[in-house]
């Protein structure tokens, strides 16, 4: 079986996990974003209050 042949055949399925995976995996980096925003803005207003 070739790699071609693989490809074609699950072309749509790996496609399919693949946003699966991308979507939670900007999930996660947005939501690690976020936190590590709020906790910087936390610090700078103790630091400057």
């Amino acid at each position: 079986m070739h790699l071609q042949d693989f490809l074609s055949t699950h072309s749509q399925q790996l496609l399919n996990l693949y946003q699966k995976t991308t979507g939670r995996l900007l999930g996660v980096m947005v939501l690690v974003l976020y936190l590590s925003l709020t906790d910087v803005m936390c610090q700078i207003s103790l630091l400057s209050g």
